[in-house]
């Protein structure tokens, strides 16, 4: 029986939040199997190990979204530092995890979900709530350029708008649209580094340090999620410029 079952009360409506912390309980009900049935300290700690692994990937996620929703600085700080303090108990954990007996990985296993629990309970949903509340107000965020005009949604939008009174006016989304193509290309740049030393670990990972290899190889893929996601913003942006140069007439 799962020592951790997942119930509506945990949800805080933010379906990425909500996504990563049935992965946690996942993670932590297979931890729990090990430690039930016949115990193999090998096998549990790989899976402790991916567990640290996913939690610091899961923090990283929401402390994203705390920067991208503007999260109130106090609020943010309290829930950074229980972040923080987390990762140190795991690493803790981890470091003598090769020790550990049954009855201390059942300890461990309390104590994870009833952290996982409090942490939804009390601070992610507070998050939350401003997330959604945010996401309702504006379910789109509009881009503008410096000079106040607010950039079209969507193709249905850009034939009742019309930014260009003038040559000059075109002019200044045509180098809103340069500088977000040179924003582009860096970022592609860096993509492309980042994956290759990826590559590189992985190909590590297969010879002779397996822990050191996993651990640099995760740290890039994280690198690697933020770049994509900041390159699709780039790219939103440049494609609504674009398309209200290739619409609109003088």
């Amino acid at each position: 029986m799962a020592i951790f079952e997942w119930k509506s009360e945990y949800e805080t409506g933010v379906d990425e939040i909500d996504y990563q912390h049935r992965v946690l309980v996942s993670l932590i009900n297979e931890l729990s199997d090990l430690a039930s049935n016949q115990f193999d300290l090998e096998a549990a700690g790989e899976v402790f190990e991916k567990l640290k692994s996913y939690t610091v990937f899961h923090f990283a996620t929401e402390e994203e979204l705390m920067g991208q929703y503007r999260y109130e600085e106090r609020d943010h700080q309290a829930h950074l530092l229980q972040h923080r303090q987390f990762e140190k108990e795991i690493e803790s954990v981890q470091q003598d995890f090769n020790q550990v007996s049954v009855e201390d990985c059942n300890v461990i296993l309390s104590y994870l979900k009833n952290w996982l629990i409090n942490h939804i309970g009390r601070t992610d949903k507070r998050l939350a709530a401003v997330i959604l509340a945010k996401r309702r107000a504006e379910p789109v965020p509009k881009s503008s350029d410096n000079s106040g005009h607010s950039l079209p949604q969507n193709d249905d939008t850009v034939g009742q708008w019309h930014p260009f009174n003038d040559e000059v006016e075109r002019e200044r989304y045509l180098a809103i649209a340069r500088d977000q193509m040179t924003g582009v290309e860096v970022m592609l740049h860096e993509l492309e580094t980042c994956l290759g030393e990826l590559r590189e670990y992985c190909d590590e990972l297969a010879r002779a340090e397996p822990r050191r290899a996993s651990d640099n190889a995760y740290m890039q893929c994280v690198q690697g999620t933020y770049l994509v996601k900041s390159l699709q913003g780039k790219q939103i942006k440049l494609k609504e410029a674009l398309s209200i140069l290739a619409q609109e007439e003088l």
